[in-house]
């Protein structure tokens, strides 16, 4: 299956991130969006950083598309394209048996690559 790439905020204050907006687009079509959403996702305060705790699945992106997000109390907007997704084969437990997992390894926020960690990426003010 897809890996699901997620966002925390670094130097948002928690009324910036009171609202944001999602918007996808296919990779063959970027100017016209393919679906909006309006993101209501939980943040936890850690410091500087508010890191996602509790989401839909309209808030996780997949290398398949190209995404906006937008904060309308920041006055920001990121675009996110070039998601770079990679399989991995597991071995599970014990056993011979193997599995496999996604991982999104990297990404461009606003035309720069950024490398993503555990398939989260931090979005800078």
């Amino acid at each position: 299956s897809k890996a699901d790439l997620r966002f925390g905020l670094i130097g948002f204050s928690d009324a910036e991130a009171d609202t944001i907006i999602l918007r996808r687009y296919e990779k063959t079509n970027p100017a016209t969006p393919k679906d909006t959403f309006l993101l209501t996702e939980r943040f936890n305060r850690r410091s500087d950083t508010l890191e996602m705790v509790a989401f839909s699945s309209n808030a996780l992106m997949q290398s398949d598309y190209t995404y906006e997000i937008i904060i309308p109390q920041a006055g920001s907007l990121i675009r996110i394209i070039e998601i770079a997704e990679e399989q991995r084969s597991i071995r599970l437990g014990l056993t011979d048996k193997v599995g496999c997992v996604n991982f999104i390894t990297s990404c461009k926020l606003n035309d720069q690559v950024t490398s993503v960690s555990g398939n989260d990426v931090y979005l800078k003010k």
